[in-house]
């Protein structure tokens, strides 16, 4: 009886002491994934030559985007912006000038649900696609704006970087158009 009582009370205290471990696990793996900088280290970024994570999104005028299908047809380039970056509102001014010359199609990305998108729209032409969808910043481990991805037609990213201002996104681009002719 008392054998019974013992082997009773040890396993109730593994059970106790898994349910810990367990909860402390999940903690850890909540707090990693919420923290994604310290001190300028990167955790978890996607780096070129990674896969693209695929999405389904709404653009502003409630259109389906899928960027499988945009791919089937050229490359694209994710511009990540926000609405409150200077920086920003300054390489969507010249995204038109941009995207008339751009090989792949652009899609804007925009964190900032909230806040009005008048500049953003008065200086995208309609070969531009416009979203407003935060999770995608998670999705693609963006953590400063504006952040550019070239995705290549095989969904593999072939340029990862933030860019200071519109003439140094122009010289990427550009850039990239002779390496893609060469």
């Amino acid at each position: 009886m008392l054998s019974n009582t013992l082997l009773f009370l040890v396993m109730t205290l593994l059970l106790i002491q898994s349910y810990i471990i367990y909860s402390i696990i999940k903690l850890v793996r909540t707090f990693l994934s919420e923290i994604r900088t310290v001190r300028g280290i990167q955790f978890g970024s996607l780096q070129n030559g990674d896969k693209a994570p695929a999405f389904r999104a709404l653009d502003y005028q409630g259109k389906k985007v899928i960027l499988k299908e945009i791919l089937k047809q050229q490359k694209a380039l994710l511009l990540f912006i926000s609405s409150a970056c200077p920086t920003c509102k300054r390489v969507v001014k010249e995204l038109s000038n941009i995207s008339n010359r751009a090989n792949f199609k652009i899609i804007l990305i925009n964190n900032d649900e909230s806040n009005n998108d008048q500049l953003v729209l008065e200086n995208i032409d309609e070969s531009i696609i416009y979203i407003k969808a935060a999770y995608l910043f998670n999705t693609y481990k963006v953590n400063s704006t504006p952040y550019v991805y070239l995705i290549n037609q095989s969904e593999e990213i072939e340029i990862s970087t933030g860019i200071k201002n519109p003439k140094e996104l122009s010289l990427m681009l550009i850039d990239e158009d002779f390496r893609a002719t060469s």
